[in-house]
């Protein structure tokens, strides 16, 4: 997943280059026809800047949480039990991040609860 993350976080500033470069495009448009055109135009690259912030936001937050996660799984192996609070906390973080991204779905919730579920019965043999 960190090499996934790692290649969107690239893909996502190769996007910001190009979302960049139609800007300033649609500003130009908008500047050589002004009225109703320019609305539009204004209006469409708002929408353009406020999806990328998502996709920045999304990769960002998601890498974040998957080397959380990788620190808790670590920790755990060597019985850890701090190991286990950081992988909940990764497991939370990519349910909220699954519900804000793509809405609930039971889907993105059943594998994150499923290894705390099995995780947790084994928390008392960790120290």
């Amino acid at each position: 997943m960190i090499i996934l993350y790692i290649m969107a976080l690239l893909a996502a500033m190769a996007l910001q280059v190009v979302g960049n470069a139609v800007e300033d495009g649609l500003d130009a448009y908008a500047d050589s026809v002004g009225g109703q055109a320019a609305v539009v135009a204004d209006a469409t690259a708002t929408a353009a800047t406020v999806g990328m912030g998502m996709v920045w936001a999304y990769v960002v937050v998601g890498i974040i949480a998957t080397i959380l996660g990788l620190v808790g799984v670590i920790k755990m192996w060597k019985l850890q039990k701090a190991g286990f609070y950081l992988y909940v906390a990764a497991g939370v973080i990519g349910i909220i991040m699954s519900i804000v991204y793509d809405g609930f779905q039971i889907g993105d919730l059943l594998a994150p609860a499923l290894f705390i579920t099995l995780f947790g019965l084994n928390l008392k043999h960790m120290k």
